[in-house]
């Protein structure tokens, strides 16, 4: 790992935060806990470590993004229509604002040698993503901050959960083509969810402008996805997504941060 950003701070990627092949939210501002980018109160942030394994990721990615505001967010330019733990959000992406600057950031860990460095990139978003391992389950990660707009903070760390397994519906192993009914609901059940941890789920359409968001406590092993959720997924292509996560939360003068650790998994699916 080189230790490096790679600058461009718009919240995009192949991992969960915000782009048309990942989960789509954290520094974009869109979707909820992990997905939603900071919409708690006024100023906020949030930093998000995502480490994606399988064939969906080729192998594996770790990807860093950090976002933070002086004002709410709201849904980034989404419509949002709940169902039971689900969200569908229809995006347009024209609402996300600028964010301001916490310096350069900072972040360690067991397999992070060096650490890796980030400087705030486009609109002050900060973004990093290598296929270097980042993490595993029970390691410590710290972030800290030199401070510019937000004041310095850190080191200030969260403990990564492990990857569930999903065990209904079974996604392709292969990186292949899953097929998920949208016409009722989607029973989910998974192993691997531990106490204090965030199981998500995610559906995505191609286009990256839409998906469903949905949460349980990760030793449910079991949720519910409603068909109404899915429907508007019918006869397109896209992807699923999912994984557990640990989050903390802290402050850095007025500003209330969330850090995030997040290892996830997914796959393509054809939405009928």
């Amino acid at each position: 790992m080189d230790g490096s950003s790679s600058g461009s701070g718009s919240g995009s990627s192949s991992g969960f935060s915000g782009s048309s092949s990942g989960f789509s939210g954290s520094s974009t501002g869109s979707s909820s806990g992990v997905s939603g980018s900071s919409s708690g109160g006024s100023p906020n942030g949030s930093i998000y470590l995502e480490e994606c394994s399988g064939a969906f990721c080729d192998g594996q990615s770790f990807s860093v993004y950090g976002s933070f505001f002086t004002a709410p967010q709201g849904n980034g330019g989404c419509t949002v229509t709940g169902s039971g733990a689900c969200a569908y959000y229809s995006c347009t992406g024209s609402m996300q604002q600028n964010g301001v600057s916490a310096g350069t950031l900072v972040v360690s860990g067991p397999w992070l040698m060096p650490p890796v460095t980030l400087a705030p990139g486009a609109n002050d978003f900060y973004e990093y993503t290598s296929s270097s391992p980042g993490f595993t389950a029970g390691q410590t990660i710290t972030v800290t901050a030199s401070g510019a707009v937000v004041p310095a903070f850190g080191p200030d760390g969260v403990v990564a959960p492990q990857l569930t397994q999903l065990t209904s519906p079974s996604i392709s192993p292969d990186g292949g083509t899953t097929v998920i009914p949208t016409g009722v609901d989607l029973q989910l059940t998974w192993s691997g969810g531990q106490a204090g941890a965030t199981m998500l789920f995610q559906a995505a359409g191609s286009n990256g402008q839409d998906y469903t968001y949905c949460t349980w406590n990760g030793t449910d092993g079991q949720g519910t996805v409603p068909a109404a959720t899915l429907k508007p997924f019918s006869g397109t292509s896209g992807y699923l997504f999912y994984g557990q996560y640990n989050s903390t939360s802290f402050f850095a003068g007025p500003y209330a941060i969330s850090l995030t650790a997040l290892p996830y998994t997914g796959g393509a699916v054809s939405f009928q």
